[in-house]
């Protein structure tokens, strides 16, 4: 698995858990299309930055390419997650991993913002100080999630979800990694077809 989605598959049990189906929506859109900037801190690597596309619409679809060498296409929908890794060079076939179901990625993470919005409930609490939405997993979902918190950064003291500037996520090994988020787009028009990866040709599939 690249390094830079390793956080992002952490992030994935965030809201399948979560849903409240009763509960009123009030906060995250239904779909958005945003650009970002993954930073990714390591010991050895030191600081690795990756420009990309996210696309998410509720509930549980989520598309991100991260616009690296090779570039590489996350897709996540109702049933399966494909990770795919373009070839670097011509004629080198793609690589193409398909997971059925799993726990893995950013889309529930915005599944459980769509449901629980800013407000504390049995599986996190959350803080708000001046620009910063910080939310604190409880001791058993922090234990399941393999992270402590996540951290909303926002132009302004609102919370509109059109003014929040980036993401950071505490792991439960410290380390953080942070989601830069920009040209965020809420009246994006995804239909489900925007979620099913068509595999390219000349490429080797692994289904797990």
């Amino acid at each position: 698995m690249t390094q830079f989605l390793k956080p992002i598959l952490i992030l994935a049990i965030l809201g399948s858990s979560l849903f409240a189906k009763s509960k009123k929506v009030t906060w995250l859109p239904s779909q958005f299309q945003a650009s970002f900037v993954s930073i990714d801190e390591d010991v050895f690597d030191g600081v690795k930055k990756t420009k990309g596309e996210l696309s998410y619409k509720y509930p549980k679809r989520l598309k991100m390419e991260f616009f690296s060498d090779p570039k590489t296409i996350y897709v996540r929908n109702l049933s399966d997650i494909y990770l795919y890794k373009a070839p670097k060079f011509k004629g080198v076939p793609g690589e193409l991993t398909i997971t059925k179901g799993g726990s893995g990625d950013l889309m529930n993470f915005f599944d459980s913002l769509r449901v629980n919005g800013l407000d504390s409930n049995k599986n996190y609490e959350v803080q708000k100080k001046g620009n910063v939405v910080k939310i604190i997993f409880s001791k058993g979902k922090a234990k399941q999630l393999k992270m402590t918190n996540a951290q909303l950064n926002f132009e302004a003291s609102k919370y509109d979800f059109k003014l929040i500037k980036s993401i950071a996520v505490t792991l439960d090994s410290e380390k953080v990694v942070n989601y830069e988020l920009g040209n965020i787009d809420v009246n994006a028009k995804l239909s489900k077809e925007h979620f099913v990866f068509k595999t390219p040709k000349n490429t080797n599939v692994v289904t797990n």
